[in-house]
């Protein structure tokens, strides 16, 4: 009899534990899942990819978890003698650490477009000599790497490094980077951004 009851409890034992296992795979695989961002973000960024100040509009089209691809576009501009224009366009791949914080790596161009008026010796930024009129357009590969700050009311914070790559050597029209009195191909850089991100009410 006493053996019949000892038998009994393990074999129960068993298959009590066959029965948790399953439960406890789960448990082990589930991971916890953030809150959603927001599809659709506005933002004004000082440096970065337009130099000086641009707005920017930044969609998420596409969602896997906590990873997130997003297209950018935007316009900026750099009010100087030699007024710059620059309009942005990155792709970006977005990995959400937390409910709040994310980490962010993109590629793109940053389309830029200068002009400048007839001077005979402004001191404007660039130089105080006779200029006569004139333009270029300078294209510059460009990335992005860095975190940001998504508040749960829409508030967003970004800082990043956004280096800027020259693609063109147009000695005879000028180009941007000799603006700024260096021969450098690759430029250093970083940006930091305030906006605010929303969804669209269907």
């Amino acid at each position: 009899m006493i053996k019949l009851i000892f038998i009994s409890l393990i074999l129960l034992t068993r298959f009590s534990g066959l029965g948790q296992k399953p439960d406890t795979i789960n448990q082990n695989k589930t991971t916890k899942e953030h809150r959603a961002i927001p599809v659709n973000s506005v933002y004004l960024e000082l440096g970065g990819q337009a130099i000086f100040i641009s707005l920017n509009y930044e969609r998420i089209f596409y969602h896997g978890g906590n990873f997130y691809l997003s297209g950018r576009t935007g316009i900026g501009d750099m009010p100087t003698f030699y007024n710059t224009l620059s309009f942005p366009l990155l792709a970006n791949g977005i990995y959400q650490i937390s409910d709040r914080f994310l980490c962010e790596l993109g590629i793109g161009l940053s389309l830029t477009y200068t002009f400048w008026p007839d001077s005979e010796g402004s001191g404007g930024l660039f130089g105080s000599a006779s200029t006569e009129s004139g333009s270029f357009f300078d294209p510059l590969l460009t990335g992005v790497a860095g975190i940001r700050f998504q508040g749960k009311k829409g508030f967003l914070f970004r800082l990043c490094f956004t280096p800027l790559i020259e693609l063109t050597k147009d000695s005879e029209n000028g180009t941007l980077y000799k603006q700024f009195n260096t021969n450098k191909s690759f430029i250093p850089y970083v940006g930091m951004s305030f906006g605010y991100s929303f969804k669209v009410k269907k």
